[in-house]
């Protein structure tokens, strides 16, 4: 009989957690594949948003289910719910780091590198999606894309109603 990959470990809680090598890779992959449909996706997003926006605008899963409903982005309704989610209702086109981030942590677990290493690059990142938000919504508040999203906008709003 071969030896299993299968370790259990006390964790400091008194959890049992599984030490099985094939997670990380497993969940880096998941990740991997994230990155490349969300890259599609907002790249899509970018081109058929005048189209779709109208359709998906009234968010529910129920538009997923909906024969009826044609959309143009070119991952069908899924992909122009999840690119309105984020590109409309959240930080508009700095929602690309998301992507950045999904890549580099599914990189690492598959090459079962430690992720505690890009927390610092996952700070960054984060705080440059907010900045580039805001910046985004104000520069471009004219625009009828929403270059930097609800967050961007909403913030721009408060700033200028707080500084005039």
């Amino acid at each position: 009989m071969s030896k299993s990959n299968k370790k259990l470990v006390a964790s400091g809680k008194n959890e049992w957690v599984t030490k099985d090598e094939r997670i990380p890779k497993i969940i880096g992959m998941i990740l991997l594949l994230m990155a490349a449909y969300l890259f599609v996706a907002f790249v899509s997003y970018l081109f058929t948003w005048k189209e779709d926006q109208d359709k998906v605008l009234r968010f529910s899963w129920g538009l997923l289910l909906e024969s009826e409903l044609s959309v143009e982005n070119w991952l069908g309704r899924l992909g122009a719910i999840v690119s309105n989610m984020f590109f409309y209702w959240s930080f508009g086109i700095p929602s690309f780091i998301l992507i950045y981030l999904a890549y580099i942590y599914g990189l690492a677990l598959l090459k079962q590198q430690s992720i505690d290493r890009f927390l610092p690059t996952l700070k960054r990142s984060l705080l440059t999606m907010a900045v580039l938000s805001i910046f985004f919504a104000f520069v471009f508040k004219r625009f009828d894309f929403s270059w930097g999203g609800t967050f961007g906008n909403t913030v721009n709003v408060w700033m200028t109603d707080f500084w005039g």
